[in-house]
């Protein structure tokens, strides 16, 4: 039986990684883009993860197209380099929001069907970046590494925790060829 796959961030890199991995599984996978569109073998949804109203949009077009959301990949983000000296708050809060608040959002709209089914599957993508940190990416470590700890979760590898029904889990992969830091 195919399973309905919402993956945020996943027009490339990591992202449509998961994506054709999902559908090869035979899963209705729908991906999620801010500024660069998805391959139109996707079903695809523009959302902004710092909205909630876009947030709220893509779930209820995955609903709509393909019935509850099953499994979620949490992957959008962004990178807005610079060293901490001339990195303006902006720019700071910006990656946080993009990177962690983000994150919160997702999972706070999944967890409504999760819960209700007592079933579901929610993926986090964390970042060697936050676990090692990079120079000039200190918005960018600050946030990742957070969803490791977002369910207790203390290893930089694929970890998980069950809560109701509704296995969480998170993974650290290294950078994919040509992308930003996942």
């Amino acid at each position: 039986m195919s399973r309905t796959v919402l993956i945020t961030g996943g027009s490339k890199g990591i992202g449509l990684a998961c994506a054709h991995r999902f559908a090869a599984l035979g899963d209705n996978v729908i991906v999620t883009f801010n500024s660069t569109a998805p391959p139109d073998s996707f079903a695809s949804v523009r959302c902004d993860v710092t909205s909630v109203a876009d947030v709220d949009a893509a779930f209820a077009f995955a609903e709509e197209r393909f019935g509850p959301v099953q499994v979620v990949v949490s992957n959008a983000g962004l990178t807005n380099d610079g060293l901490l000296l001339r990195m303006s708050e902006q720019a700071f809060t910006s990656v946080i929001d993009a990177n962690l608040t983000a994150a919160y959002r997702v999972a706070k709209r999944a967890t409504q069907g999760m819960l209700r089914a007592r079933a579901g599957r929610m993926i986090f993508m964390s970042s060697v970046v936050g676990l090692l940190g990079s120079a000039g990416q200190a918005n960018h470590a600050a946030a990742k590494p957070r969803r490791l700890t977002a369910r207790r979760i203390p290893c930089p590898k694929a970890q998980s925790t069950t809560v109701h029904g509704c296995r969480i889990s998170c993974a650290s992969p290294m950078t994919a060829s040509g992308c930003m830091p996942a």
